[in-house]
Order: C-alpha cells, then sequence, then structure tokens
C-alpha cells in the first residue's frame, strides 16, 4: 500500500474574523470559545461562501493550542460542513478535517480527509485545506 500525500493545491481557503471572548481557566489549561465568520473559496465552485462556526481551543502550560473547530460553509443553497482537530503555536495552525453533505454535486467531500494549514493576524485566520490522496 502507498503512503497518502497531499495536493499540491487548497482545495478550499477561508478568511475568517475571529470574536474573541474571555478564556476560562480549566484543569488541562485556558479554555477558549472562538466564534468566527468569513468567506470560504474553492476551485470546486463560483464566487465566495459564507462560513460560520466555532473554535473550541484549549491552550496548555507550555504554549500549544488544541485546537476542535466545527464550521459550516454554504452558498444559501448547499451546506457543507466540517470538523476539524489539529494544533496552533507560534509556528502556524495545522489540522485534520473531515466533511459532511448532503449535496449531490458535492458527496465526494463525505470521503475526503483533508489537512488545513493556516496562520492568525490579528483577528484574522487563514486557513487553506489541502486534499489527502
Amino acid at each position: 500500500m502507498d503512503a497518502p500525500s497531499i495536493a499540491d493545491d487548497p482545495m478550499m481557503s477561508l478568511v475568517i474574523e475571529l470574536q474573541r471572548q474571555q478564556p476560562v481557566a480549566g484543569p488541562y489549561g485556558t479554555r477558549h470559545e472562538v466564534p468566527f465568520h468569513g468567506t470560504a473559496t474553492s476551485p470546486h465552485w463560483d464566487g465566495e461562501w459564507l462560513v460560520s462556526g466555532v473554535d473550541h481551543i484549549t491552550r496548555g502550560t507550555q504554549g500549544t493550542a488544541l485546537i476542535d473547530v466545527h464550521v459550516t460553509v454554504t452558498d444559501g443553497t448547499t451546506t457543507i460542513l466540517y470538523r476539524g482537530h489539529g494544533r496552533g503555536s507560534a509556528d502556524g495552525i495545522r489540522e485534520g478535517v473531515t466533511f459532511e453533505t448532503d449535496a449531490a454535486a458535492f458527496a465526494w467531500l463525505n470521503d475526503t480527509l483533508a489537512v488545513g494549514v493556516g496562520a492568525v493576524d490579528g483577528a484574522t485566520l487563514t486557513v487553506d485545506l489541502y486534499a489527502v490522496t
């Protein structure tokens, strides 16, 4: 069996605005609930689609953030949901992503795994998703 590889070009790119809230101290680190909204572009559709969701982040004592993200991407008719789990540090964000949709045109996403690579600049987060092939 061949090892998986990562596609050269992003299958989806997101630009989102983070709505930071007061963090809460917990037994495993500082907990952040960060709602967000923005846009997504993709070579698989025309124009920008709306993005909304929430990052559930726990920042441990060593500074690494454990990320659990829930995202909705929609054009108002078609909806794509995705979940990402990953890590964030000074080097950026890395996450594994799975998708759900009932749209026939995007049913292939239900069997797709992607890797997200992102960076935060102020309150703006950019994330490129690359399909694992």
